[in-house]
């Protein structure tokens, strides 16, 4: 039996993908979430500790999710192991000034321990998260994608339906609320966060209005 493939959605911003499994049901391993406020920079740098303190574990799917101001070209992302960062899927609200994009490594070497994103000009406000999967189609996972730019939250689903193209497939579903408060990115505080469906919460940031 093939693993399972990746699908990926955006709402609000928001995206999801649907990514193929292998043999084993797919699994979250780890994740992190962070952000930066009113500090413009082009070169961040994100440390990744993993669930055992040493970084990513071999052969597993890493997502890197971020949303930065509309009109930011992102020129790299880079490791300390040359992995390879594929898009999956972006979402641009032009009208509230932010975009959200879904990143992604099949197959991770292990020992991922610093990932490094660099802009073509300074970015002020940036928020990203990092998930480690097991369980998941370590080459040419991706198996289908939506997204959504609604601005009216709180029910956000995707502009078309997505369609898995494998039993056991993993859908990682993130939002990211955006908006309000002048422009920024954070401080867009949601009092609750709550997955519908069979849908999982696995990492929220409440005062970003962040989800997946």
């Amino acid at each position: 039996m093939g693993r399972p493939v990746l699908r990926f959605f955006i709402l609000t911003l928001c995206l999801m993908v649907s990514i193929a499994a292998r043999a084993q049901t797919p699994k979250l391993v780890h994740s992190k979430s962070l952000s930066t406020t009113g500090e413009p920079g082009n070169n961040l740098k994100i440390q990744y500790g993993g669930s055992m303190g040493t970084g990513t574990l071999a052969s597993n799917l890493l997502t890197l999710r971020m949303t930065y101001p509309h009109g930011s070209t992102i020129s790299s992302i880079s490791d300390n192991k040359s992995s390879t960062y594929t898009l999956g899927i972006s979402a641009d609200s032009t009208g509230s000034g932010w975009e959200t994009v879904l990143y992604y490594v099949s197959g991770a070497a292990a020992g991922i321990t610093q990932i490094t994103v660099n802009f073509s000009q300074n970015v002020a406000d940036w928020h990203g998260a990092v998930e480690e999967y097991s369980g998941v189609a370590t080459s040419s996972p991706g198996d289908g994608t939506c997204s959504s730019t609604t601005t009216t939250p709180p029910n956000v689903q995707c502009s078309a339906a997505i369609v898995t193209g494998a039993s056991g497939d993993l859908i990682v579903a993130s939002t990211m609320l955006v908006g309000g408060l002048g422009g920024n990115l954070c401080g867009n505080t949601s009092t609750s966060i709550a997955p519908g469906g069979s849908f999982v919460l696995e990492a929220a940031d409440p005062y970003c209005g962040d989800a997946e």
